[in-house]
């Protein structure tokens, strides 16, 4: 189960929102001064990475480092596109921590050349101490919020029920 990417197409992409979360999670541990200041500025993955995500930076990135990123992610699955991703943004840290808002978008639409060396990128890729299991942890931390979200809205929504038709559980 190493690349399962379906639900990267699925109607509501959920893998894609679960990428989301885990990287923003990742970012926030790995690199919790440039976390942050993209909170402050408002720039949070679902922004920048979901092409990162369903492309495999294919689309993203000039095609030598994207040669590495495929070798790697055949052989070790999502877990490299995490990896690179924060390998990026360490490698861009300084320059991001310069940036408001826009500029941070621009940035992670157009990453400077120096950043793309595939020796570089995947040196510093793989000194990322990532695991399976800190990604399977941040899975389930997002599967019960979603679980809790949709407890809510659904008693939310029977609230509403109630108050509009005056008796609980019937509507006008």
């Amino acid at each position: 189960k190493p690349y399962v990417l379906a639900g990267m197409y699925r109607p509501g992409l959920p893998l894609l929102k679960l990428c989301h979360y885990q990287l923003e999670q990742l970012i926030a541990h790995f690199l919790p001064r440039l976390s942050q200041h993209m909170d402050r500025e408002g720039v949070s993955p679902a922004l920048y990475a979901p092409e990162w995500f369903i492309t495999i930076f294919s689309r993203s990135f000039p095609f030598p480092p994207v040669l590495r990123i495929w070798d790697s992610f055949f052989f070790e699955g999502i877990k490299v596109v995490f990896r690179v991703c924060l390998a990026i943004l360490k490698l861009s840290q300084d320059d991001l921590l310069r940036l408001k808002f826009e500029g941070i978008m621009s940035y992670l639409r157009e990453i400077p050349p120096k950043h793309l060396n595939p020796d570089l990128l995947m040196k510093t890729a793989f000194n990322i101490k990532l695991t399976r299991s800190r990604l399977a942890r941040l899975e389930e931390q997002h599967s019960r919020q979603d679980q809790a979200n949709v407890q809510m809205n659904s008693s939310h929504g029977a609230a509403s029920l109630s108050v509009r038709s005056g008796v609980p559980g019937r509507v006008r």
